[in-house]
């Protein structure tokens, strides 16, 4: 059985707001928070009526380059 585990990245507030601004500065100073984490997302709650949500990188012992 293939297993996913979880990595140490995680979505910052600065590379949110670095997203909104760069892709939709309209909204880039709404307010934002961490909202729910999932095992393969995370999402930020921006003002009181949206989201944003990011993927997590996962890493797969599988895909992992092989040292040789």
């Amino acid at each position: 059985m293939l297993r996913m585990a979880h990595t140490e990245t995680e979505s910052t507030a600065e590379l949110v707001r670095d997203l909104l601004r760069d892709q939709h500065p309209d909204l880039a100073d709404r307010p934002l928070e961490v909202g729910a984490r999932g095992w393969d997302n995370q999402l930020w709650r921006l003002g009181d009526d949206l989201a944003v949500r990011l993927p997590r990188p996962t890493f797969s012992p599988r895909a992992a380059p092989s040292a040789v």
